[in-house]
């Protein structure tokens, strides 16, 4: 059975005015920690390329040293060794435990209060006409179902999607000197992942959209199974088996709005990482010729190795979370929209 979407597309230029929106509630909730997030996500994408440029420092002294024949252990193997150690440490410390478990979760909690506070206060100022309104009332419902989780979860993907693109660049500079078609053509086969993702979401936005009359019915049961009072009217008339059918059976018709779609993303989604493997393997093949005869040190073949995969991963990160991104916009679009909602009254100043 084919269910209408709400809503087919939005415009990129209404996904990014919506986010500024975010940005701006961020910012005045904590500017500290909004900050420092932004930062701390800039330095965890350049601490993986740092740690595999110390990684082939190390391989490279050690290959000199067996070729010389060294009886004690270089200064530079050693100083090479910490630094391999330090920059680990400073990923776990700076990106793993400051960014990801402590920012994260005092931005995201930060964000679900102002948020919400946002909403209360609009819901509180709009109009009697408005309710009256089957629109209005229906994105009440989508924003009041998906505020608190989906926008909360863009700024997340936000920062990891800044992450990603500062190691993208990194590695796509670092493998220029190799051949600079490679990362060109390594970040070209990730696209499909972009166009399946962004499809996926708006699809999955759509059918919230389409299921968002269906959703304020759900909320009304249960709203009745909870309340104490509607509880024993419903066992006096008898009426409880018949609104049970009913609340079960709006259950089952939302999920099978989304089941569908799933199920096609899932198939098709297996391609990409294929392609994009198989591409990988192919070029680091046709270096290997040159490690053999020693114009290509084995350190700068596992630089070129980790970059290969530093540019498809973080390109196919960024491709994936851009999808993601997009479709929490969609419904950061929604949250905008009611905040836009115009007064029907006229307010006096005093």
């Amino acid at each position: 059975m084919k269910n209408p979407a709400f809503r087919k597309e939005v415009p990129l230029k209404d996904i990014a005015r919506s986010t500024k929106v975010l940005f701006k509630i961020a910012w005045e909730t904590d500017k500290f920690t909004f900050t420092s997030y932004g930062l701390t996500a800039i330095i965890g994408g350049l601490i993986t390329l740092a740690a595999s440029w110390v990684l082939k420092l190390l391989i490279d002294q050690l290959q000199m040293g067996q070729s010389v024949a060294f009886t004690t252990i270089p200064i530079i193997v050693v100083f090479v060794l910490v630094a391999r150690y330090l920059v680990g440490l400073v990923q776990d410390l700076v990106y793993t435990t400051y960014h990801q478990n402590y920012l994260d979760y005092l931005l995201r909690y930060q964000l679900q209060n102002a948020i919400t506070k946002r909403f209360v206060q609009k819901i509180s100022h709009l109009d009697i006409a408005h309710f009256e309104n089957p629109k209005t009332q229906d994105l009440i419902s989508r924003v009041r179902g998906t505020m608190k989780s989906q926008l909360a979860d863009m700024m997340r993907l936000i920062g990891a999607g800044v992450r990603d693109l500062i190691g993208f660049l990194a590695a796509f500079i670092v493998l220029l000197p190799f051949g600079w078609w490679m990362p060109i053509l390594v970040t070209i086969v990730t696209i499909p992942r972009l166009y399946l993702r962004s499809k996926y979401g708006a699809l999955q936005w759509s059918l919230w959209g389409a299921g968002a009359p269906q959703m304020r019915k759900l909320w009304y049961y249960d709203h009745l199974f909870s309340n104490p009072v509607a509880v024993r009217e419903m066992r006096i008339s008898g009426s409880a088996p018949a609104l049970l059918q009913k609340f079960e059976q709006i259950q089952d018709h939302l999920l099978d709005l989304s089941k569908g779609a799933l199920k096609k993303y899932v198939l098709v989604s297996v391609i990409p990482p294929l392609l994009e493997t198989a591409l990988i393997v192919v070029i680091a093949y046709t270096f290997l010729d040159d490690v053999l005869r020693s114009a290509l040190s084995i350190g700068s073949f596992t630089l070129l190795v980790n970059m290969l995969s530093q540019v498809n991963s973080r390109a196919a990160s960024v491709s994936t979370n851009f999808g993601r991104i997009y479709e929490k916009g969609l419904y950061l679009y929604n949250f905008s929209e009611l905040l836009a909602i115009p007064p029907l009254l006229p307010r006096p100043k005093n």
